[in-house]
């Protein structure tokens, strides 16, 4: 998964497997908020923000993913 400022830019066959999507189509555009999992979303709203700021990667961290099959 690529993501440009919070969205959704291109999908591997992976990805799209790993959230259990039909196509990239379901993501690209979206933001990548829909699918954190919600305990998880501050942190990574933090994470985003402060990598826009900085350009510094390391503040992303492991946390929760949410795939269409829940």
């Amino acid at each position: 998964m690529i993501h440009v400022d919070g969205k959704f830019v291109h999908m591997n066959p992976a990805s799209i497997k790993f959230v259990n999507t039909e196509s990239a189509d379901r993501l690209i555009g979206k933001s990548i908020m829909e699918i954190v999992h919600p305990d998880y979303k501050d942190l990574v709203a933090h994470a985003l923000d402060n990598f826009q700021k900085t350009r510094n990667s390391s503040q992303i961290r492991e946390g929760k993913m949410l795939r269409r099959d829940g």
